[in-house]
């Protein structure tokens, strides 16, 4: 709008001339907002003056559905279809006035497709480019660079059959690998390593018995300091293992945790000297001091009130970890370990069963029973909530398909392409999977 003329008479020659000076506004518009305000510019613009582009210093928000939207600067049209500005950038004005909207993004790019890398695979881990899968008695090595077309590089016959045959952790070169007892009775517990320094060509190298007896093992296993630390959460014992020796793998020490067998296994974190497990049936959130692994030591623990399984996420100075009361709620602990030796079960909140991952300062949830993927903002870490949800979409042989253990550490992100196992239920399936799952 023209905000205000000016008339100027200036006197020469033998005639008068009016000079009209016109402004003009710049307005801006929250665009749907919800909260805060638009901010205001009180100065006016001659033709041709330079305009600055404010911030959103009104604190301008907007929540649709439940989802908090990011505010991504400005537009000259309501739906985006205008010319875009960016936070302080400048344009000259022109003959008239300006109205600038606020423009939404949802703050995540959630999946809403997945791509098939192995079918009935057992197993994987992801290793920057390289997935390592088990899939029947084979190990294979994949070249995932780009996800969405996976390359076969090489298999060798690894010669176990049972059900749970898994590759877990990698260190110099050898994926090492455990075989646990289906359903916990008669066979015996195994490690294994496999040199994947040709990938073409992998070797299998030397192996260990864990246990002679029936046994169950945790589906993520991990590497500190050179040594393979592997959770049998039937037995209630974490192995160090001495595989300096690829050939000759040996337990170093080991040490006791609480009980945790009914609901599956506690999957085990590590920050800095420090190892995180959440203990089931105990009801704990437990923390080992690493420092010296020939005598891992309980260095403090703290109530997670309900059993809690599934991995740990530490994100700033809060652990996250689900709980879950039998035939009753599910609950996302938070702790805070800002002072580990005296950690404090500081808040909860209502979530489904299923299992967390933490990237690039976000935490994300994949459902256990369904292909749903959640994003919660942390704004208040104390509080988390709902920023974007989504349905992953599959192919077959069935759809049917929980996603939780793409959270596992034995997953990874290949690029903008979260890479892990899914699980399968119908039709029994299992599979290394590809999200198209950017993190911004």
């Amino acid at each position: 709008m023209i905000l205000t003329a000016f008339m100027f008479s200036a006197c020469g020659g033998n005639s008068d001339s009016n000079v009209i000076i016109s402004r003009y506004t710049v307005t801006y518009d929250g665009n749907g907002n919800t909260g805060g305000s638009a901010p205001t510019d009180g100065s006016s613009y001659e033709e041709g003056t330079t305009v600055t582009v404010l911030g959103n210093t009104g604190n301008l928000v907007s929540i649709q559905g439940g989802i908090s939207f990011l505010f991504n600067g400005w537009n000259t049209e309501s739906d985006g279809s205008g010319t875009s500005y960016t936070v302080g950038q400048t344009f000259d004005m022109g003959t008239e006035g300006v109205v600038l909207y606020a423009m939404w993004q949802v703050p995540y790019i959630l999946p809403t497709s997945a791509t098939d890398i192995s079918l009935g695979a057992k197993g994987c881990l992801v290793d920057g480019d390289n997935l390592y899968v088990i899939e029947g008695t084979l190990f294979k090595v994949f070249d995932v660079s780009d996800p969405l077309a996976p390359v076969l590089l090489g298999t060798v016959t690894h010669g176990y059959t049972d059900l749970r045959v898994e590759p877990q952790a990698i260190h110099n070169n050898v994926v090492w690998c455990v075989r646990s007892s289906s359903g916990g009775g008669g066979a015996a517990t195994y490690g294994y390593g496999v040199d994947v320094s040709d990938p073409q060509n992998p070797v299998i190298r030397g192996s260990l018995t864990l246990q002679s007896g029936g046994s169950l093992l945790s589906n993520t296993s991990l590497i500190y300091e050179g040594y393979w630390l592997v959770h049998d959460y039937s037995r209630n014992l974490i192995y160090v293992i001495n595989i300096s020796n690829p050939d000759a793998p040996v337990v170093y020490s080991q040490w006791s945790v609480p009980n945790m067998v009914n609901g599956g296994p506690g999957l085990m974190m590590i920050d800095g000297t420090l190892l995180y497990l959440a203990c089931g049936e105990n009801r704990t959130l437990r923390i080992y001091d690493l420092s010296d692994l020939s005598s891992v030591y309980e260095y403090s623990f703290v109530s997670t009130v309900a059993e809690a399984y599934g991995n740990p996420v530490k994100i700033g100075s809060y652990v996250y970890v689900i709980a879950s009361v039998w035939m009753g709620g599910t609950s996302l602990q938070i702790i805070d370990v800002s002072n580990p030796a005296a950690p404090v079960n500081v808040g909860s909140v209502a979530i489904s069963p299923g299992a967390i991952r933490g990237k690039n300062e976000r935490l994300f949830y994949f459902d256990g029973s369904s292909p749903t993927v959640r994003a919660y903002s942390l704004a208040d870490p104390l509080a988390p909530v709902v920023e974007a949800s989504s349905t992953v979409s599959f192919s077959g042989p069935t759809t049917s398909l929980a996603i939780s253990s793409m959270a596992w550490s034995s997953g990874d992100w290949v690029g903008d392409y979260l890479v892990g196992m899914t699980w399968g239920s119908a039709a029994a399936y299992s599979g290394a999977r590809a999200l198209d799952f950017t993190v911004n």
